[in-house]
């Protein structure tokens, strides 16, 4: 349990420091930015947990959150 709060925290501050940099499209709001990056953030901790890649969890949650908010950006436009 606490690894997927640490994960979907690192998601979290990896989506909004994306945001904050590349604020890009003006349809998706800090709520939806945060939400789509804990989701992929998440999604991702689960994939390390269940391929057993320890070492890599933050990084590939951070890959994960921002994978997920390209893939709306993408959808989206």
């Amino acid at each position: 349990m606490t690894r997927r709060l640490a994960a979907a925290t690192c998601g979290l501050a990896t989506g909004l420091t994306a945001r904050l940099v590349l604020p890009g499209h003006p349809t998706m709001g800090l709520p939806l930015t945060a939400v789509l990056s804990v989701v992929g953030a998440v999604v991702a901790g689960l994939l390390t947990d269940h391929l057993r890649f320890e070492q890599a969890r933050y990084l590939i949650a951070g890959l994960g959150a921002l994978a997920m908010l390209l893939a709306y950006a993408l959808v989206v436009t």
